[in-house]
């Protein structure tokens, strides 16, 4: 893949998202000299058998000039400027900086802290619209970008789960006898949603609430996967508002498996949506806003719905197909 990536190198995550690629990144080319830091922790770290050292504040400099390495390779989060606190020191010290960017939003705020931008001296991002929005943004101007494909999503497509869909439904207390629909929705209260697309997370949920009010159809299980930068207090509001029948918040460890056994994904602009597509599930992308950005068009994922109406369709045909 990265076929330059030799000597020792220094792995920075802190978001699942950027965090997974880079795992799979050490894990399908077999790097041997590495150390990872994060300042989060995630069960998904155990499937990739690597240890990631846990960031205290301030210890980027510390970390840096203990380990010695040849570069350093970050994710780009939203919610933590960790990557970017290793950048600049690694750019201090005239050490090869790259990172990735495991999405489509937000391109130049990833680079953005303390007043300024840092950036890396090369950008790797996922496939052509993302190198085109890349440049839109302007990093052509400070950085190399390349494209280099999501590792994380090279690393799924041999993914098989060591559980069979029985039993880890059973392990979870639902039953496997019924259909499965697993909402995962994207945080984007945390982004200004409501202002950026005229809905967010509660919107959706709403909506889907409505939904399944409108159709006949009930057997079945509804399962609510809560993003891990979700503000759980922000969302329950709506979800008390606006029940959905025997819902249940799973907080399995083994998310992959989650996303294999389920018979259908809704959601919106989710990387899990991107995931599930991988493993060739059935998507329903419900997006109120015919107007709205859709980061995830060119990629045409799943049966997209715009009202109510079309999304209680769209529910009905997959859960009569199911039966």
């Amino acid at each position: 893949m990265l076929n330059f990536l030799n000597g020792r190198g220094l792995f920075i995550f802190s978001d699942p998202g950027g965090a997974k690629p880079i795992l799979a990144l050490i894990y399908l080319n077999n790097i041997k000299n590495y150390k990872l830091v994060s300042d989060r922790d995630y069960d998904f770290f155990l499937e990739f058998n690597l240890t990631v050292e846990s960031y205290k504040l301030g210890q980027e400099g510390f970390i840096i000039n203990e380990y010695k390495p040849d570069y350093i390779f970050t994710a780009t989060s939203y919610t933590s400027k960790i990557e970017l606190k290793f950048i600049s020191e690694g750019n201090k010290l005239k050490l090869k900086t790259y990172s990735f960017i495991d999405h489509y939003t937000k391109f130049s705020d990833r680079f953005y802290f303390n007043s300024q931008y840092v950036f890396p001296n090369k950008i790797f991002v996922t496939d052509q619209r993302a190198l085109y929005l890349a440049k839109k943004a302007g990093l052509d101007k400070n950085s190399q970008i390349q494209i280099s494909g999501n590792f994380y999503h090279e690393y799924l497509i041999k993914w098989k789960p060591r559980i069979s869909k029985n039993n880890f439904f059973s392990n979870i207390g639902i039953d496997n006898n019924k259909t499965t629909l697993l909402f995962a929705p994207d945080p984007l209260s945390n982004i200004d949603g409501k202002n950026i697309f005229s809905f967010d997370e509660t919107d959706i949920w709403e909506d889907i609430s409505k939904a399944l009010d409108l159709i006949e159809v009930a057997n079945f299980n509804f399962l609510l996967k809560l993003h891990p930068n979700q503000n759980v207090s922000y969302l329950s509001k709506s979800m008390i508002e606006f029940p959905v029948s025997n819902s249940v918040i799973i907080n399995s460890k083994d998310l992959n498996s989650l996303i294999y056994h389920s018979d259908f994904i809704i959601g919106m602009f989710s990387s899990l949506l991107v995931e599930a597509n991988v493993f060739e599930k059935k998507i329903l992308r419900h997006i109120p806003n015919i107007n709205a950005t859709d980061p995830l068009e060119h990629l045409n994922i799943g049966e997209k719905s715009n009202s109510i109406d079309e999304l209680a369709r769209n529910i009905k045909n997959i859960l009569i197909q199911e039966k």
